[in-house]
Parts: C-alpha cells; sequence; structure tokens
C-alpha cells in the first residue's frame, strides 16, 4: 500500500491525487495532453482529430484512465458531426450556384 509524501494518508490503487491534501501522486497524472488534443482537433481538423479519439480510447481503456476514454469518445463524436456539417454545407452552397473556393472544397 502507499502511502502520500505530503500527509502520510492512504493511496488507492488508481488515486491520482490525495483525498486528504490533494497532492498529485508521482507516475499516476492523467493523460491531459492526449485528450485535450483529440478534442482540439476535432473540431478544426476532424480527421486527425478523430485518428487522436481512438487512440485516447484504446489507451483510456488500457489504463483504466475513464476520463481519457470518455474524452477519446468526444473526439470521435465531434469529428463525425462537424465532418458530416462540412459536407451538407458544402453541398448547400452548390445547390444555390455559390462559387466555393478550392480550399472550403478541401476542408469537406
Amino acid at each position: 500500500m502507499e502511502y502520500c509524501s505530503q500527509c502520510g494518508s492512504e493511496l488507492g490503487k488508481k488515486d491520482r491525487v490525495c483525498k486528504n491534501c490533494n497532492t498529485p501522486v508521482p507516475g499516476r497524472e492523467r493523460a491531459d495532453k492526449l485528450g485535450n488534443c483529440a478534442l482540439i482537433f476535432a473540431f478544426f481538423i476532424p480527421l486527425i482529430g478523430l485518428i487522436l479519439g481512438i487512440l485516447a480510447v484504446v489507451f483510456g481503456r488500457k489504463r483504466g484512465d475513464g476520463m481519457l476514454f470518455v474524452d477519446g469518445i468526444k473526439a470521435i463524436v465531434i469529428s463525425v458531426v462537424v465532418t458530416v456539417v462540412k459536407i451538407l454545407f458544402v453541398y448547400l452552397l452548390q445547390m444555390l450556384g455559390v462559387a466555393i473556393p478550392f480550399i472550403v472544397m478541401t476542408l469537406a
């Protein structure tokens, strides 16, 4: 059993911070960067957001990190929704006869 280095209270197996004094447990930090990157890319570059979301789901399951898993699921859903909205937007513009710049077409 491990104990907190700050206050000496007992730590659980999956605790990332001490429940008594909120001190982070070394080596158990959450993989915030992968989940955050997946969510950010999901909005702006959906394909990369989708790939990072899948990686976050896989790593979240392997590590038992529920928050990373949930962030991955969010990134996957957002990536799919943003892609569908972009495709519908380009299709609508084409139906209206609006000239679509090449850059907008490559985003969809």
